[in-house]
């Protein structure tokens, strides 16, 4: 402990907070935070390229709880690859447990199993989501939410602020996505609109 004290017993501050910022330090970035690179993911909103220059995202390692799990809806969160256990992939979820969605692809009808969701690309990423070769994903999958871009440097912004300027950005333009969306149904809302009897229950 002499490393922290000085000659006259009194604490050396500065190597005190040095040594509490290192320790601090790696409790974030082991259990709170982390980074990862952009592959196949959300294109547009993130960008490709290169190892120097495509995006690298920051994301929290903290999930919800199975209470507020409907609070990632329309969020884009980092999940792991269950065909590459070490590979993070990074995906909007439309729908959470016990929500209907009506496939954008075949117009099929599924519900949400408990302690799922249903991601998918964000335009023509292209890759595996929900729509191709997943389906609902178990929670488990689920790291947490994209929190903001850090890297390249002229990219670097929260990631709330990227999308209010995408959505500021397609209603001047006009522009239109280039994949079709599923669309997310309450129950009440499948019962009634397709005259279903109402014999499930959430």
């Amino acid at each position: 402990m002499s490393f922290y004290f000085r000659s006259d017993g009194t604490v050396n501050l500065g190597r005190l907070t040095l040594t509490s910022g290192f320790f601090l330090s790696v409790y974030t970035w082991t259990f709170l935070l982390g980074v990862a690179p952009v592959r196949d993911s959300c294109i547009p909103l993130l960008k490709e390229g290169s190892a120097l220059s495509r995006d690298r995202v920051l994301f929290s390692k903290l999930k919800p709880s199975p209470r507020h799990i409907k609070e990632l809806q329309n969020k884009v969160v980092a999940i792991k690859n269950p065909f590459k256990p070490d590979e993070l992939l990074f995906r909007r979820v439309v729908a959470t447990e016990n929500f209907w969605i009506k496939r954008a692809d075949d117009s099929g009808l599924i519900q949400i199993p408990k302690g799922h969701l249903w991601v998918e690309c964000d335009d023509s990423c292209g890759g595996i989501d929900s729509l191709y070769k997943l389906g609902p994903i178990s929670t488990g999958l689920l790291v947490g939410e994209v929190k903001a871009v850090v890297w390249p440097p002229q990219r670097v912004a929260w990631f709330q602020t990227m999308e209010n300027f995408k959505r500021l950005n397609n209603y001047l333009t006009k522009q239109k996505t280039n994949r079709p969306k599923s669309q997310v149904f309450t129950s009440d809302e499948i019962y009634d609109t397709y005259h279903l009897a109402r014999g499930l229950q959430e």
